[in-house]
């Protein structure tokens, strides 16, 4: 099944993950987070910021970095969280 991904979410996430990297530089939606100092301090930081900002909750099990090292793959999870 396709998630659909409104725009207002990626910029949502965009705006979150510069937050949290520190940074104002752009940031694609395929580019990984690895090559742009996403520790794992960095990883529970943006998951419970964007748990709270779209009201949302990820299971133990989702928690995995391969499935929050981009902006793409952020999104389809949260889009999917969203339409549930």
């Amino acid at each position: 099944m396709a998630v659909v991904i409104a725009v207002e979410i990626l910029e949502k996430i965009i705006i979150q993950v510069q937050e949290i990297l520190e940074t104002r530089e752009h940031i694609t939606l395929d580019q990984n987070f690895e090559s742009m100092d996403l520790n794992s301090l960095k990883s529970i930081a943006l998951i419970g910021k964007l748990e709270e900002s779209f009201d949302i909750f990820f299971e133990d099990d989702e928690l995995l970095f391969e499935y929050f090292n981009t902006i793409q793959k952020i999104a389809q999870r949260v889009a999917s969280k969203l339409q549930q």
